[in-house]
């Protein structure tokens, strides 16, 4: 699934506005994938750190998170500076933006020509750092506890991106 969904993701970003209306459509909900793959990997690291009674260590979890993600990250956003000549008024501000995973939190650097969807690295070191925690305080719920306290969540963040797309 999340081979597929990826595809559908990069589709969304590169291939916008064919001449073809049927894959226009599918490119259309290129975002959705994107919210899917996020839960989808939420649900399994917490199925799987979840399941064990050992205390999860914070340094080791976070490292091996960093380690499977910011090498290509890295990789990816050099390559983009060097290869796409930016329009950026100050470039190389833009590259220690997004080195330090910082883009999608600046407006400024959000919509850039060397890493568009480089907004996710930053948003995923945040979840990353609060995931042990989480864990650890769900553990020392009742089951019926953890459904009260993560269902409404997950309704929340359901409908947080609709909502924002309302216009009044």
């Amino acid at each position: 699934l999340r081979y597929i969904t990826a595809l559908q993701m990069v589709g969304f970003h590169y291939f916008q506005n064919t001449p073809y209306p049927l894959f226009n459509r599918a490119n259309a909900w290129g975002n959705s994938p994107f919210t899917f793959i996020l839960m989808l990997s939420g649900f399994v690291m917490a199925f799987g750190y979840g399941r064990t009674d050992k205390k999860i260590d914070v340094s080791e979890f976070l490292v091996k998170r960093w380690a499977n993600l910011y090498p290509l990250y890295i990789f990816t956003v050099v390559a983009g500076f060097l290869l796409i000549p930016s329009q950026q008024p100050q470039p190389l501000a833009l590259l220690c933006i997004m080195l330090a995973g910082a883009s999608g939190f600046i407006p400024s650097a959000f919509i850039n020509d060397i890493n568009t969807p480089g907004w996710t690295i930053g948003s995923l070191f945040i979840l990353y750092a609060i995931f042990p925690f989480a864990v650890r305080m769900l553990k020392a719920c009742s089951p019926r506890t953890r459904l009260f306290v993560c269902m409404p969540l997950f309704f929340a963040c359901s409908i947080a991106k609709p909502l924002a797309d309302l216009s009044i």
